[in-house]
């Protein structure tokens, strides 16, 4: 499950198992930043006794960003079907994903380059950073990979 926040526009989004959930506005978040006691996984006294399989396995904290779908489906995918972390970046996995009715190049780390034909020349995909790159819908036949 991913939730986030971005408190500059009061946004916020969940996602379950890599699918948009909801999308909510809201006024008031309380600061983190006052030396009180602040808990992830437990309730506020932080004596919650949870089953030893009912844990958080991967943490991130990203300041006013808000993740993408995307990005949130590659962390699920990642993690069901490699035992993967979001944040792994060996050995490199490129995956095309499907998300709607577009697709998206998925891979951690590199740089993603495309060729007319799978013996090249290749050259780097303009615009194209790790996690993600969307795939123009009027683009040709290419082949990917990341170097």
């Amino acid at each position: 499950m991913v939730h986030t926040f971005n408190r500059t526009n009061a946004q916020a989004r969940t996602y379950l198992d890599g699918v948009f959930v909801n999308s909510t506005g809201f006024s008031v978040i309380d600061d983190v930043d006052t030396y009180t006691p602040f808990n992830i996984g437990q309730d506020t006294t932080g004596s919650y006794n949870e089953a030893a399989t009912n844990y958080v396995d991967d943490l991130a904290v990203w300041k006013d960003y808000l993740v993408t779908g995307v990005e949130a489906y590659s962390a699920f995918y990642a993690g069901k079907n490699f035992g993967r972390s979001f944040d792994t970046l060996a050995p490199i996995n490129i995956q095309l994903v499907q998300v709607g009715t577009s697709y998206y190049i998925v891979w951690q780390d590199g740089t993603l380059q495309q060729a007319d034909d799978i013996t090249g020349p290749w050259t780097a995909v303009g615009g194209a950073s790790a996690p993600y790159y969307l795939v123009p819908t009027t683009s040709p036949k290419k082949f990917y990979r990341v170097q």
